[in-house]
């Protein structure tokens, strides 16, 4: 690397091609320490294209090259467009900052742990892993290494090496060895982007070369026109070609075309080298757009251009008005066949292939009518870009009567008017769809599941919809049950009483609908016949606190509030009638103390006709309850279908708990311990119509059952013919003379079982009203009938 003569004349050629693709007009930078310098002429070159910059007037050729600075240079050429987290803790806000998080984010260089070292020197074989990264190089096939010191390059950077050794791209030294652990140099460095680079586009224009280039061509702008050129190597589409386009027009390349951002577009009689892959459409033979190359001087061992299924279609709006070929990501396209500006015209396509298709966006896109998807096994990628509909579209995108939809990486954006009109972002009906990393904004609600089964997973993002997240629903005619399910991350920044981030509607006809989906918590809106789900938690105008009785009524008479949290003992001389969805639940100091509502002597907690009730962590004791049955319960559920009593405490009442003609799940711990006559009645009271019925898994308790005192009773149960009582573990016994089902959960009460060994005690045992279970405990002589009347 140091015959300056022979590099010189060797890069006049060079300097001559970057200066003319050169859009900026910039002056090389007048840097006093590189006039007589071996690199002076790549230095000015790249000077020039503003790729590096000085200090004070000096470049320090001579220096060696920071990761730091290495990363800005190559950001710089490429103009990455990423940008990764700083999670590195020697990485601090500094110039170079951006360009490392840049490169990190694209994966070409790597931190150790939780350090980048962006000050330490790069070695020459970390600077050529990091370029061979950004440039896409790979070695020929069946090449080797010549330096004298191959051995003494680390495994991970031979491949890197090899690929630039091979093209020139980085020369040993006179003594034949690559010196792979010494620090580069920043003319060294430069140097090799001098080799590498021969073309190097950075503004919208048109541009030719008279001149062969030979070499890599970096394009790193859109619309950029490269007319009758003859490009022995790889063109490079770099990350700052965003979603545009390169046009090629009568041009001849014999490498790679390597889209990290944008596409080209091949006009004319555009030549380019490629063979396919083994998993896509090989070209077949040479054709006006296309023939078989060789390596070129950037190609390795060939390149793998291959042609794309029909089925592998690609929208981006700048096609419009084009004809000819694209090459995105190594892939060719035909416009009008597999790549089209218009995503309705893409859609019209696929769903008249009788397979599955996969469109992926390649810019943003807007759209001015709704899409429909109908064929089977559709893919939707929208690769992280976005779709906007015009003004006056009433839904974004429906997946209608089709299986296999799949759409991901994608940002809705409508923009309906006012007020609810039906509109969606997304609407599934009739279809099963798989929806991933997908943030919807401006519908009245993002999603619409109807009929249909949708799986939700990566982040789904429904905030600033004007009536919530996802409506789960069955319309009109639609017999199959809705169901949505999945591990989404779900976000609703948006998220108010009025707009959850999942519902339900006419949650009484959807009695099958599943939403499966974790970290929600719900409540039942019952005057909407809905079921709404929450993300962030209840919102606020959803809850109160109490801590006194009337702050406690003032909550259940506020239609908005649907958890009520005690904070204390609360004494209240009335009863507190319920008579719409709510939760009640004790804090945690109530649960602490054991604290919660205390009533005196009048019936405590009266649930009427309402919609979901919960009832948990709580306490509910009668005081000074007069002796003798007075019909005083501390808990009465009437005519309520979806009563739930979760860790429970109901005491000193005539009954602790009423089920009249509704349906009480019991869970946790329900104990009913000190009720004068019992503690959980089920019945159907006069005019009362429905079954009442008691379920659950609740470890029940009682300390003070008796035979007289059961731990639940069924009243009048000849009328109750269904199975009203569905909890396990409890011995029951048939009180015939009340008309009643008793129900204990510590074992029978000793009075009402006996023994008998004689004929007289038997008789004795049967002639006791309160003895309701008789052991014989041998053989009985008796000279007289034995007579029952009784249970």
């Amino acid at each position: 690397m140091n015959n300056k003569v022979r590099r010189f004349a060797a890069l006049q050629s060079i300097c001559l091609a970057l200066i003319a693709a050169s859009a900026t007009g910039a002056m090389a930078a007048d840097f006093h320490d590189t006039e007589n310098h071996w690199a002076a002429q790549a230095i000015d070159i790249w000077s020039d294209n503003a790729v590096i910059h000085g200090h004070e007037g000096a470049f320090r050729p001579d220096d060696t090259v920071t990761r730091g600075e290495l990363a800005v240079m190559l950001d710089r050429i490429m103009k990455y467009t990423e940008t990764a987290e700083n999670t590195y803790s020697d990485l601090g806000d500094t110039w170079y900052t951006e360009a490392v998080l840049k490169l990190a984010a694209s994966g070409i260089i790597e931190g150790d742990g939780s350090v980048i070292r962006p000050e330490d020197s790069v070695t020459r074989e970390e600077a050529a892993v990091m370029f061979a990264r950004a440039f896409e190089l790979k070695p020929a096939d069946e090449s080797e290494l010549n330096f004298t010191d191959a051995s003494d390059i680390s495994d991970w950077a031979l491949d890197a090496v090899l690929a630039l050794s091979e093209r020139g791209f980085v020369n040993g030294f006179e003594d034949g060895t690559f010196r792979p652990g010494t620090s580069m140099s920043r003319a060294e460095f430069v140097t090799m982007v001098n080799n590498a680079v021969t073309g190097f586009y950075t503004d919208a224009g048109t541009y030719t070369a008279e001149d062969k280039l030979t070499g890599i061509v970096v394009v790193n702008a859109a619309d950029v026109v490269l007319n009758e050129m003859e490009i022995d190597g790889d063109i490079i589409l770099a990350p700052g070609v965003g979603d545009g386009v390169v046009t090629l027009v009568n041009c001849t390349v014999t490498g790679d075309i390597i889209t990290q951002g944008g596409s080209v577009v091949e006009e004319n009689d555009s030549i380019t080298g490629g063979e396919a892959g083994d998993d896509e459409t090989p070209t077949s033979s040479p054709s006006p757009t296309q023939k078989p190359g060789g390596s070129g001087g950037g190609g390795g061992g060939g390149s793998s251009i291959s042609t794309a299924a029909e089925t592998s279609i690609i929208v981006n709006k700048s096609y419009a008005d084009r004809t000819g070929t694209v090459t995105v990501d190594r892939k060719r396209y035909t416009i009008g066949k597999n790549a089209f500006a218009s995503l309705n015209e893409a859609i019209d396509k696929a769903n008249s292939l009788e397979k599955a298709a996969t469109i992926t966006l390649k810019s943003d896109l807007t759209a001015d009518e709704t899409i429909v998807i109908t064929a089977d096994g559709m893919t939707l990628d929208g690769g992280g870009r976005k779709i906007e509909f015009a003004e006056g579209v009433k839904d974004g995108i429906q997946a209608e009567n089709a299986s296999g939809t799949t759409i991901k990486s994608l940002d809705i954006v409508m923009n309906g008017a006012e007020g609810w009109s039906g509109s969606y972002g997304i609407q599934v009906y009739l279809a099963d769809a798989k929806l991933s990393d997908i943030s919807v904004t401006g519908a009245d609600a993002a999603l619409l599941v109807n009929g249909s089964e949708v799986t939700l997973s990566g982040d789904m993002d429904v905030s600033g919809n004007e009536f919530g997240g996802i409506e789960v629903s069955k319309g009109s005619g639609v017999e199959t049950m809705p169901k949505l399910m999945g591990d989404a991350k779900l976000v609703n920044s948006t998220e108010t009483a009025s707009n959850p981030t999942v519902w339900i509607d006419k949650v009484s006809e959807l009695t099958e609908a599943v939403v499966e989906l974790e970290g929600l918590e719900s409540v039942d809106v019952t005057e909407k016949d809905q079921k709404h789900y929450f993300v962030n938690g209840l919102p606020e105008t959803m809850t109160a606190e109490a801590a006194t009785a009337e702050e406690l009524k003032d909550a259940v008479s506020d239609p908005e509030v649907r958890v009520i949290t005690v904070t204390g003992e609360i004494t209240a001389d009335e009863k507190l009638s319920i008579g719409r969805s709510v939760t009640i639940k004790g804090g945690s100091a109530a649960r602490e103390s054991g604290a919660g509502i205390v009533f005196d002597n009048t019936d405590g907690i009266e649930i009427e006709n309402a919609g979901e009730v919960i009832l948990e962590d709580l306490t509910v004791k009668v005081e000074n309850n007069e002796e003798g049955w007075q019909g005083i319960y501390g808990i009465q559920a009437y005519g309520t279908s979806n009563v739930t009593l979760n860790n429970v405490t109901v005491t000193g009442a005539d009954g602790g708990v009423l089920v009249n003609g509704a349906e009480a799940v019991l869970s946790g711990v329900v104990d009913v311990s000190g009720n004068e006559f019992g503690g959980i009645e089920v019945s159907k009271g006069v005019g009362v119509e429905t079954m009442p019925k008691l379920s659950g898994d609740a470890t029940l308790r009682n300390d003070s059952e008796s035979a007289s005192n059961p731990t639940i009773w069924i009243d009048k149960v000849s009328g109750l013919t269904a199975d009203v009582v569905a909890i396990d573990g409890l011995e029951s016994v048939d009180v015939t003379e009340k008309d009643q089902k008793h129900y204990f959960v510590n074992g029978l009460p000793e009075t009402m079982t006996a023994e008998a060994a004689t004929a007289e005690e038997l008789k004795d045992a049967v002639s006791d009203p309160e003895v309701r279970v008789i052991t014989v405990t041998g053989e009985i002589t008796a000279d007289e009938k034995l007579s029952i009347g009784r249970s």
